[in-house]
């Protein structure tokens, strides 16, 4: 059962990577002896998420590198390029937002050093 769970793990995306990262510390702790079958267990499926993700990162990688090779071979192409238009949309308004908050936090800053001689700010 625990074999299956931790094989699911990889396959979870973000919440995997952060309870393979959690059962890779526990492993690495030795908050459990690694001379237990509970030890044994964790080390292995540590070592075993580790892999997976290595070689999730490395499909990744080599996927890229075909779709930058041809683009149009895959039907996927037109809803990542509208990702992509979305992504530079939202990293747009995100960048507003930072140099709006930004200032802010100047005003704030500039208005702190107003005060009146005798605040205690």
């Amino acid at each position: 059962m625990a074999e299956d769970f931790f094989k699911d793990i990889s396959q979870m995306g973000v919440l995997g990577d952060m309870l393979g990262g959690m059962v890779s510390g526990i492993a690495g702790s030795g908050l459990i002896p690694k001379n237990t079958p509970e030890g044994k267990l964790l080390a292995a499926q540590s070592e075993l998420f580790s892999l997976r993700k290595q070689e999730a990162e490395l499909l990744l990688e080599v996927g890229r590198q075909a779709y930058d090779e041809n683009p149009s071979a895959y039907p996927q192409d037109s809803k990542l390029r509208l990702i992509r238009l979305n992504i530079a949309a939202a990293q747009s308004a995100a960048d507003e937002a930072n140099q709006a908050q930004g200032q802010a936090d100047a005003k704030t800053t500039d208005g702190a050093n107003n005060c009146d001689p005798g605040c205690s700010c």
